[in-house]
């Protein structure tokens, strides 16, 4: 069922570092190939890095000032760049932009390369922290890089509950929610280095897309 394999997609940042088929990887990024894109015009390309020199490459590249640690166990990568749309002739003079609805359609076939990835058991994590300038030196890419799709086989014995669901099943009706982060622990910073370097990262975290709210008792 549809609604049983969403439930069990979820942004996996646990994994038990057991090496993935190429074969598994390769019905990911079919399936990321049949997701529907403005005028069929797929604007992407998918890298595909299994382990070995290239994934301790990739690994790097998406670790910037130490984030995303949990890579480190993580055997496989997909990297999905942006590639020039082909619209029909009279939709760019409409739009005047040919790249227009690229992002969007790049979306959907990660939502579909994740999709396919959950039902074939494996996890995946989107990635937006890309230092992209070292992707291009190791792998000779050209094309913008949009993101990176950790994959691999999740360490947990199971998906994580849903919070939504857990509550319908309590028979709790949700109008609205939001998170409240109250901090509970205070360091002080005395070392100007580890100041230059938390300011750093956060603002890393504010500018990056994939991130919507920054939480944290920062007081400078």
């Amino acid at each position: 069922m549809f609604n049983e394999l969403i439930l069990k997609r979820e942004s996996c940042r646990n994994y038990n570092g057991e090496p993935v088929n190429t074969d598994l990887l390769l019905k990911c990024v079919d399936a990321a190939r049949l997701s529907p894109s403005a005028c069929n015009s797929q604007p992407w390309k998918y890298y595909i890095i299994n382990g070995g020199e290239n994934a301790e490459k990739i690994r790097e590249c998406i670790q910037p000032n130490g984030a995303n640690k949990f890579v480190q166990n993580c055997p496989a990568f997909a990297v999905v760049t942006e590639r020039p749309a082909t619209l029909k002739s009279f939709v760019i003079e409409t739009v005047k932009n040919s790249q227009k609805w690229a992002e969007n359609d790049i979306g959907l076939s990660v939502a579909h390369y994740c999709l396919q990835a959950a039902d074939l058991g494996l996890g995946t994590c989107i990635i937006g922290m890309v230092e992209e300038e070292k992707v291009r030196e190791y792998f000779g890419i050209e094309d913008k890089i949009r993101l990176v799709i950790a994959t691999g086989y999740s360490a947990d014995e199971k998906p994580r509950n849903k919070v939504r669901k857990a509550l319908e099943d309590a028979g709790i009706k949700m109008a609205s929610a939001e998170v409240s982060m109250i901090p509970q622990t205070y360091v002080t910073l005395t070392d100007e280095a580890d100041i230059t370097n938390i300011g750093r990262i956060l603002d890393l975290l504010d500018d990056d897309d994939d991130v919507q709210e920054v939480y944290h008792n920062w007081d400078e």
